[in-house]
């Protein structure tokens, strides 16, 4: 929240719309002539925060721009209502941490926390579902900061709609999206892949990449040529990333074309096709030398590295 253009306290959005106006009624009460009794509001929807003018007299802005429909904010956004700077979405807004899930078995009906941006099925120790006769770990669910969930499994992983079922081991489940208030909301482990990857493009056998695990000491080196460029991309976007002080996180995240172009070149005809089964080859390779592949995260069109140190050579 805003005095002039100074921040001088936070509010924490939940599933609760927050409403904004002069009225003693509105969440955030703002005693100005220019604001209306119930001026405007803002809520989550899908992991982003939203703005709607509720047909004040003297308009909602954000960045100096009327507000006439809903609006989808970005971090930095600064909100005026009539003249007075109400608001601003700061960089680093931890918007994940607002959303509750459940995993259900829809022959069943049971259902189960999704406490952590991943939820693990299997039959191995530590699973958060365990289903008998299974593989270890069948199935990675992953939570993504900007509201897309996405189901890993041995042959790949693909996009999840809440409500859609699908099947791991002759199971049957979904994914639904419940009240934060009964259910404990997602929590982001920063540190959940403490890995270090070490990058050149010019080794002894050409580009390689040395990951390590920085708690048992495991190390194992990537030296096919494509598979270590496309760590060497990635490492490079968390750098540029961190130097531009992005939150910790978003950092990372690159376009499929731009590592396309990477690794290929502006005028190959490698496809989105080609991608995917680089990106799976270099999975099976870390998960057969230890390591959890699914460090290497994907969303929509883009792909990042999550990894806890990073150096380019």
């Amino acid at each position: 929240m805003l005095k002039g253009d100074a921040p001088v306290s936070s509010v924490t959005l939940s599933g609760k719309p927050m409403q904004l106006g002069r009225s003693p009624s509105n969440d955030v009460v703002i005693a100005d002539g220019t604001v209306s009794w119930h001026h405007a509001v803002a809520w989550l929807e899908g992991g982003a925060v939203w703005l709607r003018d509720l047909g004040s007299r003297n308009g909602t802005f954000v960045n100096d721009q009327a507000v006439k429909q809903p609006v989808r904010l970005s971090p930095g956004d600064v909100v005026r209502v009539g003249q007075v700077k109400a608001f601003s979405l700061p960089e680093s807004a931890p918007i994940i941490n607002l959303r509750s899930f459940i995993v259900e078995d829809v022959e069943s009906g049971a259902a189960f926390p999704v406490r952590a941006d991943r939820f693990h099925i299997g039959s191995g120790e530590g699973v958060d579902l365990f289903v008998d006769r299974a593989q270890e770990r069948a199935a990675t669910l992953m939570v993504h900061t900007n509201g897309e969930l996405w189901v890993g499994t041995e042959t790949g992983e693909f996009a999840l709609e809440l409500g859609v079922p699908f099947e791991v081991a002759g199971r049957r489940l979904l994914v639904r999206e419940v009240d934060p208030t009964q259910v404990a909301t997602i929590e982001v482990d920063p540190d959940r892949y403490p890995y270090r990857i070490e990058t050149t493009l010019n080794g002894a056998s050409g580009p390689e990449a040395q990951l390590t695990d920085l708690v048992t000491g495991n190390r194992h080196l990537v030296s096919a040529d494509n598979r270590a460029i496309l760590l060497h991309i990635l490492i490079g976007k968390i750098i540029e990333d961190r130097d531009a002080g992005m939150r910790a996180e978003e950092q990372g995240w690159c376009s499929d074309d731009a590592v396309r172009v990477g690794i290929w070149g502006r005028r190959s005809d490698q496809d989105a096709n080609s991608l995917h089964v680089l990106v799976y080859r270099l999975r099976a390779e870390i998960k057969k030398a230890g390591f959890d592949q699914w460090f290497i995260e994907k969303r929509r069109k883009a792909i990042r590295l999550r990894v806890r140190e990073v150096e380019q050579n």
